[in-house]
């Protein structure tokens, strides 16, 4: 015969006890409802409250001088987010790929709870050029680098992909499409396309909407729409969005209202979550 004990708190701190006799077959349900609950908070990436702490490390590469400025905005953007921020300025793709690298394996060292990788760069047909102009393999050298096998201390963990492309003219291919052959859970990409005299009005209309943006909890359902800076929805007519989810099965109602307000349209979002 099994026993459960159940203890009620009653006045001037008396306590009663209460025996329930179970039978072994009932005995046996809660055992097993207590060992699932219990694996679920301890495979959960969040708290018991549904939150995750909001520290993470942000990455910002830029592949030209003259975007230096723009990536100095940037560092400053996520440092005031409380992200811990890492830049590397005009990097060759041997560079490029040994900064991503070492990015990734920085995490082992501490427990944050997201990732943010920007890429300020040029190319044609939507690729990303280093500044020795080779085209880096953008799902194998930079996203790629996150999934869970070689970052495993972001295993269910957010993490966002923002790639800006400074385009020559208006009839160039804005955006390579990204075959991932690495299986990168809880990844959400946006690519940008402008021509040089929109870049930065891009970049600054993307700091003014996602300012106090809690990125540890992107994919957090619970978190509620906050006001941002600017309300009205970004014109899709200066510079070009396209967004990528991997593996991004839900998404703050916070992060929602900012894409939207960026540009996207709802029938873009719609196609990637399930809303």
């Amino acid at each position: 015969v099994h026993f459960v004990v159940n203890i009620h708190h009653l006045q001037h701190s008396y306590l009663t006890i209460r025996v329930l006799r179970l039978s072994r077959k009932k005995m046996t349900k809660h055992m097993e409802l207590f060992t699932h609950d219990a694996a679920v908070l301890k495979n959960s990436t969040r708290t018991t409250s549904g939150m995750r702490k909001s520290n993470g490390q942000a990455l910002i590469v830029n592949t030209e001088k003259r975007l230096s400025k723009d990536a100095a905005k940037l560092e400053d953007f996520f440092k005031n987010q409380d992200l811990l921020v890492w830049r590397k300025d005009c990097p060759n793709r041997i560079e490029f790929v040994m900064t991503v690298l070492e990015f990734s394996n920085s995490f082992k060292e501490q427990d944050f709870n997201c990732a943010v990788v920007v890429v300020l760069s040029h190319g044609e047909n939507g690729t990303i050029l280093a500044s020795d102009d080779k085209e880096m393999a953008v799902e194998n050298d930079i996203i790629g680098r996150f999934d869970n096998k070689d970052c495993p201390a972001l295993k269910g963990k957010p993490k966002l992909f923002l790639f800006q492309t400074t385009l020559e003219n208006e009839e160039m291919d804005t955006f390579k499409t990204l075959y991932l052959r690495r299986k990168v859970k809880n990844a959400l990409t946006l690519q940008s396309a402008s021509l040089e005299t929109e870049r930065s009005l891009f970049l600054d209309d993307f700091c003014q909407r996602f300012h106090q943006m809690d990125f540890a909890n992107i994919d957090n359902p619970l978190v509620e729409k906050r006001e941002t800076t600017l309300q009205v929805p970004g014109s899709r007519n200066r510079w070009r969005l396209k967004i990528n989810a991997h593996q991004f099965d839900s998404i703050s109602r916070d992060l929602l209202s900012r894409l939207r307000s960026l540009g996207f349209s709802e029938e873009e979002l719609f196609s990637y979550f399930e809303l």
